[in-house]
């Protein structure tokens, strides 16, 4: 099944510098068959065995045009002292 982040900035793509931070967001692939497009490229193709309870990420190098650090959605943490809103 594909699953989009509906996080706190709405649905999208998430990166994050941390991987710890992406368990938050895996959920298992349970058994074969389940995602047969997916399952045909890493077993089929390879002759590997689905083993059940598989969690997948995909590692990115990504560069990013301007960031703005915030925890709560609308505070920009770097601009906080100066009463700065995320826009």
């Amino acid at each position: 099944h594909d699953r989009y982040s509906g996080g706190l900035f709405g649905n999208g793509t998430y990166f994050a510098e941390d991987i710890a931070k992406n368990d938050q967001y895996c959920t298992p692939d349970q058994r074969y068959g389940d995602a047969p497009a997916l399952h045909k490229m890493l077993y089929d193709a390879t002759g590997l065995t689905h083993p059940g309870q598989v969690y997948y990420v995909f590692v990115c190098r990504v560069l990013l045009g301007h960031e703005i650090r915030t925890k709560d959605g609308s505070t920009v943490l770097d601009e906080a002292a100066a009463g700065g809103r995320a826009k």
